[in-house]
């Protein structure tokens, strides 16, 4: 399962979370989401390589290779994004997200509401749905985030909830990340702290490498699922039009 880019990407890279979801909170995690508005419109298109997927802190296979389309606009004095996600790693596992989210900056901060369909292509894996409110501003030069995840399709699970919170920073050509996630209860789960470094190819064309390491502070969560401690390592090539 995915979270931004913005994201996550932090579900792993952190510049491509800001571009495309791809490390995230949610980085390697792709779909990190990102509180960033757009520019204008805008059409992207993000293709990576990630040594694992890392996923709210649970290493769900390794040898990750992804991609992502997604489209920006602004309307109404809000910033719209819409995008597909899509991934395949060792394990067999095949999966798709589909997001959409629309922000404002109200000055005090810019808030974000956005709507995340998880498509696996596992039977063991039942697809889901979370909407997520984002709240994002920057502090003395570091991106400061708040991003509450509520999955309302578990089924016989019950709905779930999710809260990460996460810092960025850019020191020169380096970007720095941490994102702490917590669960339902408000305990913590983990931290992930990414370095990554962008590359701009020739303008439209970028590459980002980048490093990460997942430290669990939940062993096991409310699933059933384990956490451990996971270095990541990967890079994605960005094109935007």
């Amino acid at each position: 399962m995915n979270n931004k880019l913005t994201t996550t990407l932090l579900g792993g890279l952190l510049s491509a979370s800001l571009a495309a979801p791809a490390l995230a909170g949610d980085f390697s995690t792709p779909i990190q989401t990102s509180v960033a508005a757009p520019s204008g419109d805008m059409l992207s298109f993000t293709a990576g390589y990630h040594s694992d997927y890392v996923w709210r802190g649970i290493n769900l296979g390794s040898d990750l290779v992804d991609w992502s389309l997604e489209a920006s606009t602004a309307a109404a004095g809000f910033d719209l994004t819409a995008g597909v996600w899509a991934a395949r790693f060792n394990n067999g596992g095949e999966e798709i997200d589909f997001y959409a989210s629309a922000s404002k900056d109200l000055g005090f901060a810019t808030v974000e509401l956005g709507y995340i369909f998880y498509y696996f292509d596992n039977a063991a894996s039942p697809d889901t749905q979370e909407v997520y409110l984002g709240l994002s501003k920057e502090v003395a030069g570091v991106d400061l985030s708040a991003t509450y995840y509520y999955d309302f399709d578990q089924g016989d699970q019950g709905a779930q909830g999710y809260l990460e919170l996460g810092a960025e920073k850019s020191f020169g050509c380096i970007d720095a990340g941490l994102a702490v996630g917590l669960d339902d209860d408000f305990g913590f789960t983990h931290a992930q702290v990414t370095l990554s470094k962008t590359i701009d190819l020739n303008g439209a064309v970028s590459l980002t490498p980048y490093v990460s390491y997942s430290y669990a502070i939940e062993d096991i969560d409310a699933s059933g699922n384990v956490r451990d401690d996971d270095f990541i390592a990967g890079a994605s090539l960005g094109f935007s039009f």
